[in-house]
């Protein structure tokens, strides 16, 4: 019995994943057929099967493919042991800035071949497993870790609603960059978002950032007085 683990080196399977983000992310999953899949990564509806034992298998390896990707730059924020419960809150509030600005610019400065985004906002427009993947591989754990190096940073419960909520409305700004990236480059005058401008952008947003920090650990100094 031949072993279906197939590599990602696979052209035909990195043909149909590249097929599949797109086309998942443009028209929705159940607007896209197999042989579309299939007519885009120029191979036979076989192969799908073949290698994801359908659409539905396509769909969840694709998710697994944005996990992979994701938890590349916040492989760090995933690993337990680097949100030690003996880090000091200077240590915190470096972790936390520097994971704040390496996501950003890698969500804002995405150089993969295959753009993620369309395809996780059709998820998130109507969930699946696919979404929940996404969510138990990179955005609940980075989300959990981030609220607890905020709260060692400042000392607001990780677990509370505000610091939750809060942590939300951080992310969500450089969720903006990239959503609007039209509406962006046009009111800056940029033909592109290129290196420059993405070190403009990720300055300004990791100044927020500190801001809201800064303001967080105010805060907490009054409540001690």
């Amino acid at each position: 019995m031949r072993n279906k683990v197939r590599s990602h080196a696979d052209p035909t399977r990195s043909a149909l994943l590249e097929a599949g983000l797109q086309l998942f992310g443009e028209r929705g999953y159940d607007a896209t057929s197999i042989r579309q899949i299939a007519t885009l990564a120029q191979t036979n509806i076989a192969a799908v099967n073949y290698h994801f034992g359908g659409k539905a298998g396509l769909r969840l390896a694709c998710a697994e493919l944005i996990v992979e990707a994701f938890s590349e730059v916040t492989q760090g924020l995933l690993d337990i042991d680097q949100v030690r419960s003996d880090s000091s809150p200077q240590e915190a509030e470096t972790l936390l800035v520097s994971f704040y600005a390496k996501l950003a610019r890698f969500l804002i400065g995405q150089k993969q071949k295959q753009d993620f985004v369309p395809f996780i906002m059709r998820e998130l427009i109507h969930p699946s497993d696919a979404l929940e993947h996404i969510y138990l591989g990179i955005y609940g754990p980075a989300h959990a870790n981030l609220c607890l190096l905020w709260q060692r940073a400042t000392g607001d419960e990780a677990e509370a609603e505000q610091t939750k909520l809060r942590l939300f409305s951080l992310l969500g700004q450089m969720v903006y960059f990239r959503l609007a990236r039209p509406i962006v480059t046009q009111r800056m005058d940029w033909a592109e978002i290129g290196e420059a401008e993405l070190d403009s952008i990720v300055g300004v947003l990791t100044q927020n950032f500190k801001l809201v920090l800064a303001a967080a650990k105010q805060r907490l100094e009054v409540n001690h007085d």
